[in-house]
Order: C-alpha cells, then structure tokens, then sequence
C-alpha cells in the first residue's frame, strides 16, 4: 500500500480546507462591519470643495427650505446657525485656488420688517456686511431654487441647511473659476469673435 499518497493526499486536503476558512472568515468579518459614519457637515464642505469648480454650487439655507429630489442635490441638516456655517464655507474657498464664490440673496429678504419678523434688520446688516468682499446679486427666492434643480441635472450641488427661522435668509453661493475672472472670460469670448469674422 502507498502510504505517501495518502499523507499528499491528506496534506493537501488540509491547505483547502484552511485556504476555505480563511475564505469565509474574511467575509464573514467583513460582512458584520459597522456601516461608515457619514461626515460632519464641516468634513463634507472639506470633502466637496476640491472637487468642486466653476458651476457648482453651494447653499446654506433656513430650517424651512425645502429638500430637493433632483440627484445631484445633497442636502445636510447642520444644526448649526448661520452665520457660522457661512462664515466657514466662506473661508474654505476663500483659502481653495480652484474656485471663487458668487453670492445670491432672496429679493424678498430686503421686504421682511422687524414687525413681521423680530430681529430681520440686524441680520440682513450682519449679513450683507459677511458677503461685502464678494460679488453679491439679489433675486427671487424661487428662481434661486428653479436654478438649483436646473442646474443639479449636471452639475453637484450642496445644501447645507441651518436652524435660522427667519424666512427668506438663504444664501446661494455660485462657485466660479477661480484663476480666471468674468472680465477675462468676456475678452476671450470677443477675440474668438473677431478672429471669427
């Protein structure tokens, strides 16, 4: 009788058998692990802004703006003011080579009293002082929200929603190029036209 093809036999039956438990204890560990924590809303503006160039956008808005389905839209509830969530996504572009920032206010912002809401005038100062080294447009809240929804068919778009219940308070921040400007985007646009004709 051949003892050693047994003892091969053996042996090598044993790799396979060990080679399968390993197998099926790396997915045994794997499949049980904790589900990855999402980020902070700091740890997403820090995830998105490298990403992030000319025509995304970034909204930080009051508690009762709405949360849009369109796919590229993400919203993030901060639970924060703010004031000190826009002063931090400011600040981040504000250090980020790629992009510069556009902001646009509600029309209606401008209309609100103190009567109707308590405390609007000093915010809309405090504000409009925040965004004064910006290019800053004023327009109509739904339009605002129109262009979002327009614009998320392509492009991402952030929302980072706060406790402010003041109505009509949002700010919208356009992301622009940020190592080329509108002017040298316009004279670039009229030499392709003269060259043209």
């Amino acid at each position: 009788m051949n003892l050693g093809f047994f003892k091969n036999h053996f042996s090598r039956g044993s790799s396979l058998v060990g080679f399968g438990m390993g197998l099926a204890l790396m997915f045994l560990l794997t499949g049980c692990q904790a589900p990855q924590k999402p980020l902070s809303w700091r740890g997403t503006v820090q995830h998105d802004l490298p990403l992030y160039g000319d025509r995304n956008w970034i909204a930080i808005v009051d508690s009762a703006y709405p949360d849009q389905s369109r796919p590229g839209v993400e919203t993030v509830v901060t639970h924060h003011n703010m004031f000190t969530v826009l002063k931090y996504v400011l600040a981040g572009i504000e250090k980020a080579p790629n992009i510069r920032a556009e902001a646009y206010t509600d029309k209606e912002l401008n209309y609100v009293t103190d009567a109707q809401t308590p405390g609007i005038s000093a915010y809309r100062a405090k504000l409009y002082a925040m965004l004064a080294g910006i290019p800053h447009f004023s327009r109509l809240h739904i339009r605002s929200i129109h262009r979002l929804n327009k614009d998320g068919k392509i492009f991402n778009i952030l929302i980072l929603k706060t406790n402010l219940t003041m109505p009509y308070t949002s700010v919208f921040i356009h992301l622009k190029c940020g190592y080329w400007t509108n002017a040298d985007e316009t004279a670039l646009r009229k030499a392709m036209a003269a060259k043209a004709n």
